[in-house]
């Protein structure tokens, strides 16, 4: 899977203000996110462990922080987006199958 993919991926995520878990939904059902990746529909173009790790090592190592943070400048700088300041959450649900424990977000998220 090309970091390029995954990197898009981030910047949709962080543009729309969604979970993992809904970012892997948009990207494998959402038009406007199939577009934007290159993607056809339901081709499920990764999983939620891979998103995570790529989140994760853009979080923890400064290098790829710093490739993610001048990305978004530049989407800014284009125009691509647009409003209030950006935030981000890191899903912190663990990848142990059924039985793992959600963490607040996506308690929340799935309760409604």
């Amino acid at each position: 899977m090309p970091p390029s993919l995954l990197a898009v991926a981030l910047l949709l995520q962080a543009h729309d203000k969604v979970s993992d878990e809904e970012a892997i939904s948009r990207a494998n059902f959402d038009v406007r996110w199939c577009v934007a990746l290159g993607l056809e529909i339901a081709s499920e173009p990764f999983v939620k462990s891979t998103l995570v790790a790529v989140s994760v090592a853009a979080v923890i190592h400064e290098q790829a922080g710093a490739i993610f943070q001048a990305s978004l400048e530049e989407a800014k700088r284009k125009g691509f987006l647009r409003g209030k300041k950006r935030t981000i959450a890191l899903d912190t649900t663990p990848i142990f199958g059924k039985g793992a424990v959600k963490d607040t977000y996506n308690l929340l998220a799935t309760a409604s």
